[in-house]
């Protein structure tokens, strides 16, 4: 054999240095990019209706000190999901304070708790686990995640705690790891409910089968004691909802899970409209989601070469289904939003670093894609620094209560419409009007109206303030 082909202890040292070098980038990247996340989820107001309302019923608790059921509002309960994202959010106002911040915290945890998880099933290549945790922090949704409040992000990493542990507890005969898997799916019962079946049962299950390994594994009592525990860990909260407010498992596990599923127009949505989309729409959303690495997919098709004793041969079929299986089955439902993918991402980020790595071994190949990653958060950041001009649109509700406030001493404020629930964070007592009707007679008061959505024309006697954002603001007295 020629020395050039030989591998020497230079040699070796050599391609030590590199790889580290490589970690250290990735790391180092990694660190900026969930700081810019950091440093912009309080600088922006809340922003339209999801963040509006998950926030203002965790406030609810927090003012309230009930944390049994979420309150829609302060005498009606809220039956749309499970508590557990609105419990840790209210859990980080207490500490931080009833604000921005204190609302988004909890997810920008969420999201690196599934970053950390994803670099742990990709080992031992570590270099492919912190490639997989920079892209997820560099996408379209892992923004979201980093910085929203939403239900998502807690099911998000709770998804990924039950299938990584569920993984490595069965492939190394990690008790410890089991027992993460079982407590992750109990409390994903009580971050999105049943649900957690698509993402995490029927995944698991189909590798199971993929592995021939599937009837070893539910006939296992180890498996039964799992279900039993994760199921102590949700079930006494269900019961508990029940009880305190008849007819809510109802609702909730027909209507939110059947209903939803099956009727484009269900009617008995207490909560808005349903998001009826073609068949397959979910496909585009994933494609959005994984912006800008989605341009990248192709590759997925491209590489084809195994590696001896590489992360794929270990992680790939059990990545696939993950990824691949939760899309189709919500390929069939009559309503989808784009957040429906986000628990899947995980194993979609897992499976681009796979197919990029093998084009990362230089230092400048790195460095690329670690800017790459960072350009979309990098944007954002600027962009919220300076939340007046960026978000001057109706779903920023925060400049309509400042002017309000500003310009009040004791009048209340009505406005003409449904709900907003990102201004009732910022002021609690908003009256709702749908009609003339509805406005108070012989007495001074505050009346707001988006513009182009006013359902009657504004009273005689009131004069208009400035717009913002807008929203038409008048003063109006007898």
């Amino acid at each position: 054999m020629a020395l050039s082909s030989e591998i020497t202890p230079f040699t070796a040292f050599q391609t030590e240095r590199k790889t580290h070098s490589t970690i250290l980038l990735l790391v180092s990247a990694i660190g900026v990019i969930v700081v810019f996340h950091l440093i912009g989820i309080g600088s922006y107001p809340l922003l339209g209706t999801t963040e509006g309302r998950y926030a203002e019923m965790a406030k609810k608790m927090v003012l309230a000190g009930q944390y049994l059921v979420p309150m829609f509002t302060d005498s009606e309960p809220f039956w749309g999901k499970p508590p557990l994202s609105m419990w840790i959010t209210a859990a980080s106002m207490h500490l931080f304070g009833i604000n921005e911040f204190a609302a988004r915290l909890p997810s920008w945890l969420s999201s690196i708790g599934v970053g950390l998880l994803i670099v742990r099933l990709l080992a031992p290549d570590t270099r492919a686990g912190l490639f997989a945790f920079l892209i997820w922090t560099g996408s379209y949704l892992g923004y979201a995640a980093f910085g929203k409040v939403h239900t998502d992000s807690i099911l998000t990493l709770c998804v990924t705690l039950a299938l990584v542990g569920l993984y490595i507890g069965h492939t190394q005969r990690a008790v410890f790891w089991q027992a993460v898997a079982y407590i992750g799916l109990g409390l994903g019962l009580l971050a999105k409910g049943p649900v957690v079946a698509v993402y995490i049962g029927m995944p698991w299950c189909f590798w199971l089968l993929l592995q021939r390994q599937f009837i070893p594994y539910v006939t296992s009592l180890s498996t039964w004691l799992g279900i039993g525990a994760a199921c102590a860990i949700a079930v006494p909260w269900y019961i508990a909802a029940e009880a305190a407010y008849p007819g809510f498992l109802d609702y909730f596990l027909v209507g939110e899970h059947f209903q939803r599923f099956l009727d484009p127009g269900w009617s008995a949505d207490l909560y808005g409209a349903g998001h009826h989309e073609l068949p397959g729409t979910i496909v585009i959303f994933l494609a959005e989601s994984l912006l800008p690495w989605s341009l990248l997919l192709p590759i997925l098709y491209l590489v084809r070469k195994k590696r001896r004793g590489s992360v794929e041969s270990a992680h790939i079929s059990f990545l696939v289904i993950w990824a691949i299986v939760p899309v189709l089955f919500f390929c069939a439902s009559a309503n989808v939003v784009p957040n429906y993918v986000m628990p899947t991402i995980p194993a979609w980020v897992a499976l681009l670093s796979i197919a990029l790595i093998p084009f990362c071994y230089k230092r400048r190949q790195v460095i690329a894609l670690a800017l790459f990653a960072g350009l979309f958060p990098f944007i954002k950041l600027i962009q919220n620094a300076n939340p007046a001009s960026t978000y001057d649109e109706p779903r920023n509700q925060q400049a309509l209560v400042r002017t309000f406030l500003e310009s009040r001493t004791s009048e209340p404020l009505f406005f003409a419409g449904k709900r907003l629930y990102a201004a009732e964070f910022y002021f609690s007592d908003i009256n709702y009007a749908m009609d003339e009707a509805s406005l108070p007679h012989g007495a001074p008061y505050y009346l707001a109206m988006r513009s182009g959505r006013e359902p009657f024309p504004n009273p005689s006697q009131c004069q208009e303030k400035p717009m913002t954002n807008n929203y038409r603001l008048f003063y109006c007295e007898p």
